[in-house]
């Protein structure tokens, strides 16, 4: 025979049932809400970077906002680095020009004008008229024996090294604004995940009140909520100063702060510049690197010093010609002149042959260290490389783990509207998936910051 439930406990348990389904679809509106600012484009959640092993075309940014390639273009604009090196690079231009005129003729022009006076035995007389004295000459070098061209080389190569220490300028600039950015965007999706946290907390802690006023949930659940809401505020602040920290460094950087709409898909426009393969990227880097550049460039001004001291052995030979006039009491004289100047160090007491020493000591150790740095930047290349296409993974295992959680939070929820666990119990699984999306998001933006260095490091961002 079924035993008769009384009324009062019948009504109880259906009040505590329809509880159960108010904080399931409180738990469950946070699941289906909170991705749609979180998850980026579909590749990325798949864990197929913008540019694979096959280097696959990707996406486009998905919304208008302040993208990465923003990003750029004002820290370049901005940055008094970047103005310093562009200053550098006219005046090493200026400097070239100025080397170069050396070949041409150099014109001369004097004149003067006083009495007239003349010398008896070492005493100056005047004569009581006035004379005018003018001189035109013309004098250009006929042969340098390499001191010329070693002065030109060494001009010419101190403007490619201005043109080099702009470019490393401008590599380091980017890094910095490439890892600041997606700094910004990952502290922004960790606030935003926080914050719908606290939310969700605070409408289940009124819930929990409820149930607790009804007798539908102990003291020691009740302060449970409430602990973890004290907790969530906590890590709320902490991740509101650490947002607003990463958006001052970033418009440090770009010399703005009206930073708004930023985006993971954004530096798929450079990702999808990388090379399919690391010898690829080994010879992009051999041929764009401004440190190797600059290696290269020390070699030749380094050269140009012993083709310089070289020609300290051989003469100079100088042209040089021209007119003379004086009018003195209405009497010209002219006298037209040109004459071949040499000139030439006979004895230096030995600081010549130091000087070859010393210049061919440079050159070699301008070739050591252009050796060296090859072998430095390849390493450096390839950590990077190594980086990069681990994240790639790294991004697929945390999505995986991600729908994982996400499926245990669903059940978890509908376990609590069946009365087969506790609302803390809801809240714990909830708290392990904030982490979950935490480490993915993490990924994502890691892997973005590896990939843009790495296009970065080879040149590519123009």
């Amino acid at each position: 025979m079924m035993k008769k439930i009384p009324l009062a406990h019948r009504r109880r348990d259906n009040h505590r049932g329809w509880r159960n389904h108010c904080l399931t679809a409180v738990a469950l509106s946070w699941f289906v809400t909170l991705p749609t600012f979180l998850l980026p484009s579909h590749s990325h959640a798949q864990g197929n970077a913008a540019v694979d092993s096959s280097n696959q075309a990707t996406s486009q940014p998905t919304s208008q906002g302040f993208g990465l390639r923003d990003a750029f273009v004002a820290a370049y604009n901005y940055d008094p680095r970047i103005k310093a090196a562009l200053e550098s690079v006219k005046a090493s231009e200026a400097s070239l020009n100025t080397t170069r005129a050396a070949r041409l003729p150099q014109v001369s022009f004097s004149t003067s004008y006083g009495p007239l006076e003349a010398k008896v035995n070492g005493a100056s007389q005047s004569y009581g008229g006035q004379q005018v004295n003018n001189s035109l000459s013309i004098s250009a070098p006929i042969a340098t024996f390499g001191r010329q061209e070693s002065s030109e080389k060494l001009a010419a190569s101190q403007l490619m090294s201005a043109k080099i220490d702009f470019e490393q300028k401008k590599t380091i600039l980017f890094d910095d604004v490439a890892q600041s950015y997606f700094g910004l965007l990952f502290s922004e999706q960790v606030y935003r995940l926080k914050s719908e946290n606290k939310s969700l907390l605070e409408k289940q802690l009124a819930e929990a009140k409820t149930r607790f006023d009804r007798e539908a949930m102990t003291i020691t659940e009740l302060r449970a909520v409430r602990t973890r809401l004290n907790n969530a505020n906590i890590e709320l602040l902490n991740a509101s100063a650490n947002y607003i920290a990463q958006k001052q460094k970033l418009a440090s950087l770009i010399g703005r702060t009206d930073i708004a709409g930023l985006t993971v898909d954004s530096g798929n426009e450079f990702l999808k510049k990388l090379p399919a393969t690391l010898d690829d990227a080994k010879n992009l880097l051999l041929a764009n690197a401004p440190a190797l550049k600059e290696s290269g460039q020390a070699i030749i001004r380094a050269q140009a010093g012993v083709d310089s001291s070289r020609a300290g052995f051989f003469p100079q030979l100088t042209l040089q010609g021209g007119t003379s006039s004086s009018l003195a009491n209405n009497d010209m004289t002219q006298q037209q002149y040109a004459t071949l100047n040499m000139s030439m160090v006979l004895a230096s007491g030995g600081t010549s042959l130091l000087d070859q020493t010393r210049v061919m000591a440079e050159l070699k150790r301008a070739q050591y260290n252009l050796a060296d740095t090859k072998n430095i930047l390849i390493q450096d290349l390839q950590n990077r490389w190594q980086n990069y296409q681990s994240y790639n993974q790294i991004v697929k295992d945390r999505y995986n783990n991600l729908q994982q959680y996400e499926k245990i939070y669903q059940n978890a929820s509908r376990s609590l509207a069946l009365g087969q666990n506790t609302l803390s119990q809801v809240i714990d699984v909830r708290s392990r998936l904030i982490e979950q999306y935490i480490d993915y998001a993490n990924a994502v933006n890691t892997k973005m910051i590896f990939g843009v260095g790495l296009a970065n490091s080879l040149g590519l961002i123009n």
